[in-house]
């Protein structure tokens, strides 16, 4: 899985608003929202960063990130994007975490299945 970043933060949206969440955002985005505003201005998605540049970032370590999750006291894992569904293992990575014991969140557009 490719990912641009990851990092410990409470959540902040949702129904686990609160709640304190290792975050692993992916690159890549099929989408690339982009929008005019009043003033001619133009405003892309909340993480361009991640959404524009698929071939960004690394491959994510799940050994790696695994170690540090066993550090903290964090038991909730947030995998964003970018669109997260556009990893050819995204299942894979999920069902990693999920058996380590981790409650998972996979926050997408809704657009592949």
């Amino acid at each position: 899985m490719r990912v641009i970043e990851q990092f410990e933060t409470i959540q902040g949206e949702g129904k686990y608003v609160g709640v304190p969440s290792y975050f692993i955002r992916t690159t890549g985005c099929n989408l690339r929202c982009a929008w005019k505003n009043p003033d001619n201005s133009i405003t892309k998605c909340d993480t361009p960063y991640s959404s524009f540049s698929p071939e960004a970032g690394q491959e994510l370590n799940i050994n790696e990130t695994l170690s540090k999750l066993e550090k903290t006291a964090i038991n909730d894992i947030v995998i964003t994007g970018g669109e997260p569904m556009l990893q050819k293992d995204i299942v894979q990575m999920v069902n990693i975490f999920g058996d380590a014991g981790y409650f998972i969140t996979v926050e997408t557009n809704g657009t592949i299945y």
